[in-house]
C-alpha cells in the first residue's frame, strides 16, 4: 500500500492510494477508507490496468467512510497495482485501511494496513452559499494551536468588495433566493473587509497563537456584486465552522 496526501488547496487535501497485490492468489476486493461523517469528499477516481469502462470499481460514500467496490470480473489479482483517489476537506491523520479478499482460501477475510486518512475535522462545511458564481469560503490550513499561517479565503467575483463575519454560535436561517444565514447575529464578535483580486480571491489572515484554548468559530462571507441574490447587491458564501484546536472527527 502506498499513500500520498497533498494540500490543502482551496480548503481540501488530495488523497492518493496505490494498492499492489504482490503474491496473493485470492485477490483483493473492496477497499475501505475511514472518513469523518461530516467531511465533504469530491473528485473521487479509480485507475486499473485497462481501458474498459465497464469494469471500473464503484465509489461509495457511507457514514463510516469511503469504499471502492470491484466488479465480479475485475478484482485486484496477483502482480497488479490499482490507484484510488479523492479530495476531502478534512485533514490527514494516522488511520487504518481495510482491503477485503475476493476469493475463498486460507487466511483472513480482510487485510488491515496503516495509512494517512481524513480524520481531523478542522473546518466543517455548514451549507452552500448563493450567487453566480457561488462564492466559496475555505481555509489555508488545519486550525491547530498554534497555527501562525492560518487564513480563510473566499473565491468569488473578481474585484468585488468582500467581508468576513465571525460568530460564536451557528444558525441556519433562509433569507430567500437560495441564500442562508449560517451565523447567530447575537453572537457575532467581529468582521474583516477586503477586495477580491483579479482571480476573485479574498484572503484574511487569522493566525492562531499558542495561548488559545479550543473553541468553535462560525464564519460566513459576503461579496457586493451586481444583481446579487440577497438585497439585490450581495452574494453570500457557504457557512464554515472553524474548530480551533479540535481533534478527531467530533
Amino acid at each position: 500500500m502506498g499513500c500520498k496526501v497533498t494540500g490543502p488547496v482551496d480548503g481540501s487535501w488530495h488523497y492518493e492510494f496505490a494498492v499492489h497485490n504482490v503474491d496473493h492468489a485470492a485477490a483483493g476486493a473492496a477497499l475501505h477508507i475511514p472518513v469523518c461523517p461530516s467531511a465533504r469528499v469530491r473528485n473521487a477516481g479509480f485507475r486499473d490496468i485497462d481501458r474498459d469502462a465497464n469494469n471500473e470499481w464503484a465509489y461509495v460514500r457511507t457514514a463510516a467512510g469511503v469504499s471502492y467496490i470491484p466488479t465480479a470480473t475485475n478484482p485486484l489479482v496477483w502482480n497488479t497495482l490499482y490507484n484510488f483517489w479523492f479530495d476531502c476537506d478534512v485533514a490527514p491523520t494516522a488511520g487504518t485501511l481495510q482491503l477485503d479478499r475476493a476469493r475463498p482460501g486460507n487466511g483472513p477475510l480482510t487485510v488491515s494496513v496503516a495509512a494517512q486518512v481524513p480524520g481531523l475535522v478542522g473546518h466543517e462545511y455548514l451549507g452552500a452559499g448563493c450567487g453566480t458564481p457561488n462564492p466559496e469560503l475555505t481555509a489555508s490550513a488545519a486550525p491547530t494551536i498554534p497555527s501562525p499561517t492560518h487564513a480563510l479565503r473566499l473565491r468569488g467575483t473578481a474585484a468585488a468588495p468582500t467581508a468576513l463575519v465571525f460568530s460564536l454560535a451557528g444558525d441556519q436561517t433562509p433569507l430567500g433566493n437560495g441564500c442562508t444565514r449560517f451565523l447567530a447575529p447575537a453572537q457575532v464578535i467581529g468582521s474583516l473587509a477586503a477586495v477580491a483580486d483579479g482571480a476573485g480571491l479574498s484572503t484574511w489572515s487569522l493566525p492562531l497563537p499558542a495561548e488559545l484554548t479550543p473553541f468553535d468559530l462560525f464564519c460566513q462571507s459576503a461579496e457586493v456584486v451586481a444583481n446579487g441574490p440577497w438585497l439585490g447587491t450581495v452574494a453570500l458564501s457557504n457557512g464554515l465552522k472553524v474548530r480551533v484546536g479540535g481533534s478527531g472527527c467530533q
